[in-house]
């Protein structure tokens, strides 16, 4: 047992960033657990070779206990070294639409909230399980509601759990990751490991992200409204960058989902006008339909030479916010996962605004597989034996 890996539980885990750099950082994944189905199809898809059981469940009605006797039941270990996961948000969205006059009274009206349940039960896993470590993803608008700070509430509750908390917004363009990503996270080492958390993320190696034009160049030239999946990947002449070489690692000559939305007529010609790095309210009126005030950034062109701006679930929707540097169209599937840190051999379940989601929802691989570094060289030194 000495050289096993250390283990994690991704609860809210999505399509799999968080798992993926947890797994690239060494860690086994036992169980991952969300609601959405196309999420754990595409998790399974990229997890079960490695033994992760990944479970459709609605943690408002399935707690850890369930889950122990799921674990207990297939004869897998319910010891987890780590606990990892981002509840869903959006009750955050809307916390200062009360009148919170003071942090205590405002925290317990937060935690009643019923749009933070999935927040809660995070907790719950946590406090069931007892992992050596947890680490938690959240917005940066917990830090501040009408002066309030909503994450030392969170703080306290994970520290009732038995457990040494930190907390630190993170720009995951700081750490490897080609975008300007900035994410709350928290991290907590159970009491009696002697382990501080409050230096936890200066800890943190950073390291640069690359630009859109290092993560993105070397992809196929393609028009809008492609379909075509998989395609041949040819290589650009000369030697690729760390970023490439990385995302393309065990990809055979094959490119996956780098396909594209449909645009009308009047869309193209904007595509084609707008410079990097412009925006909407930049453009003639002739290439307008929306208004100006409203949809101020509906339309933004990316930059080969900066990192690209925070990609979000609303691509879902529409891709405008995300125009390709030259090319005249919004950007690929697969151009997102690059701009996200997902290597090509990364699958993706779903429909082509679906796959968007999955991306716009995740945490970046390489900035999870940096918190998962620091986070192994801590617990190292006090594993024990798992237990069945």
């Amino acid at each position: 047992m000495k050289n096993s890996k250390p283990s994690f539980l991704d609860v809210y885990c999505g399509c799999g960033g968080f798992s993926l750099g947890f797994a690239l950082a060494g860690f086994k994944p036992v169980a991952a657990i969300d609601k959405d189905r196309t999420a754990c199809s595409t998790h399974r898809m990229n997890f079960t070779r490695r033994g992760c059981h990944t479970l459709v469940r609605d943690l408002n009605n399935y707690g850890p206990k369930r889950l122990h006797k799921y674990l207990r039941r297939h004869r897998i270990t319910t010891r987890f070294d780590v606990i990892i996961g981002g509840p869903p948000c959006q009750g955050w969205s809307v916390v200062g639409r009360g009148k919170m006059k003071s942090l205590p009274d405002g925290g317990e009206r937060l935690k009643n909230d019923p749009r933070n349940r999935l927040y809660r039960r995070f907790v719950n896993y946590v406090r069931h399980f007892r992992p050596k470590c947890f680490v938690m993803e959240n917005v940066p608008g917990m830090l501040k509601h009408d002066g309030a700070n909503v994450a030392e509430v969170v703080k306290r509750e994970l520290e009732r759990c038995g457990y040494r908390v930190g907390y630190k917004v993170i720009n995951a363009a700081e750490h490897g990751v080609p975008q300007v990503r900035r994410r709350l996270f928290f991290v907590g080492f159970r009491d009696g490991l002697q382990i501080d958390a409050c230096d936890f993320f200066d800890s943190l190696v950073k390291h640069a992200g690359p630009s859109v034009g290092d993560a993105i160049r070397d992809l196929p030239r393609i028009g809008h409204a492609q379909r075509a999946t998989p395609i041949k990947y040819k290589a650009k002449p000369g030697q690729p960058n760390w970023f490439v070489r990385f995302a393309r690692a065990r990809s055979n000559g094959k490119l996956a989902d780098h396909i594209t939305r449909s645009h009308n007529e009047q869309d193209l010609k904007a595509f084609a006008y707008m410079k990097q790095g412009m925006t909407y309210s930049e453009l003639p009126k002739r290439f307008k339909r929306y208004s100006d005030e409203t949809f101020k950034d509906k339309y933004k062109k990316l930059c080969w030479d900066r990192q690209a701006w925070t990609l979000t679930a609303h691509l879902r929707a529409d891709c405008y916010t995300h125009i390709h540097p030259s090319q005249r169209r919004t950007i690929s599937v697969r151009e997102a996962a690059r701009l996200q840190s997902f290597p090509d051999w990364f699958k993706l379940d779903g429909s082509l605004g679906g796959k968007f989601q999955l991306i716009g929802n995740a945490v970046p691989p390489l900035l999870a597989k940096q918190i998962a570094h620091a986070v192994k060289k801590r617990i190292s030194k006090c594993r024990t034996k798992r237990r069945r």
